[in-house]
């Protein structure tokens, strides 16, 4: 549960990500002065378009209370090998994420072992050396 302390002011919030009512962002290290008041370049991830908040003016954007996200915590995983069915039936090898379970296929529907999971985003380093 989000907590008032948990919040900053957009205008001291970090250079990064950040979610205001539920929509993840970013902010960048860019912007502009105008009239001595900081206006961040600052958008929505989803859809790439700048971020407003619903207000007007870039001093009460500035004022909107956002909640930094944590990019630091890093998740941790290793490529599985299991036989899971296809669907034909057939039993097919492939290399499940031990994070979040799921495994990983490129474009081509063939089973990949990437350096980080495409579904939960762990890094792939707790690899046992060959």
């Amino acid at each position: 549960m989000e907590t008032k302390r948990d919040l900053v002011k957009l205008k001291d919030c970090p250079v990064g990500f950040f979610i205001y009512k539920g929509t993840l962002c970013f902010k960048t290290e860019y912007g502009e002065t105008i009239d001595n008041i900081v206006r961040h370049d600052v958008y929505v991830c989803e859809s790439g378009e700048f971020f407003w908040g619903g207000v007007k003016t870039v001093e009460e954007r500035e004022s909107l209370l956002v909640k930094p996200v944590d990019t630091q915590i890093v998740k941790n995983g290793k490529w599985i090998e299991v036989h899971r069915k296809n669907i034909w039936e057939n039993n097919t090898l492939v290399f499940e994420c031990s994070a979040c379970g799921k495994y990983a296929v490129d474009n081509k529907g063939i089973t990949i072992k990437s350096r980080y999971c495409p579904n939960c985003g762990a890094k792939m380093d707790l690899e046992e050396p060959e």
